[in-house]
């Protein structure tokens, strides 16, 4: 297990009692709901999975090509919408077949089996279904990593989330895994500035 999923809930019931700082996350959203405005049909049930916070859902909701959206967490506070179930990104409790649509943003980077998951979501989907994700990889705080790396912050025995390895064409060879028809991954960079 390279994720303790009791921590990283902890850790975001902090963060939400900090306040949101959704700024990436509404990117995300935006981003997401861009690309669903160029499929050409109608999604009947929705699932945003995981997905901190309400940007998600709510760019779901301003869709006239969305007509129920499911929230899916494992916060119970998370509830929003008219829907709401209680439910662990890496054991998605849907039946086979039963969802048009499953989107979720920075939520599946800490899953501990993402093969695994994206096996799920699959069966999850009917056949013309489809997945939209986004996950933090690839190039993603490498600035930070570097800077911490020259103050040996880092130690030889720390640990790292492995997200770092992710990347587009990983992600594409991790869906192709599952029985998906047309596995598609595409990467993005945004710059944050901390002041």
């Amino acid at each position: 297990m390279i994720f303790d999923r009791a921590l990283l809930r902890r850790r975001r019931r902090r963060a939400a009692a900090l306040g949101p700082a959704t700024f990436l996350l509404d990117r995300v959203a935006d981003d997401l709901a861009e690309r669903l405005t160029t499929v050409l049909r109608r999604f009947a049930l929705a699932v945003d999975l995981g997905t901190p916070g309400e940007a998600v859902h709510n760019a779901l909701m301003r869709l006239e090509s969305v007509d129920r959206i499911v929230t899916a967490d494992v916060m119970p506070d998370a509830a929003r919408g008219e829907i709401f179930v209680a439910a662990d990104e890496e054991a998605p409790p849907f039946g086979d077949a039963t969802l048009d649509l499953v989107v979720s943003a920075l939520a599946l980077q800490f899953v501990n089996d993402l093969p695994g998951v994206l096996v799920q979501i699959r069966r999850a989907l009917k056949p013309d279904g489809l997945l939209l994700a986004a996950l933090l990889g690839g190039e993603t705080l490498t600035e930070l990593r570097q800077k911490a790396r020259s103050k040996a912050v880092f130690r030889r025995a720390s640990r790292r989330s492995p997200i770092c390895a992710i990347s587009a064409r990983c992600c594409s060879a991790r869906a192709s895994r599952s029985p998906s028809p047309t596995p598609t991954a595409s990467s993005y960079a945004t710059t944050v500035l901390s002041g």
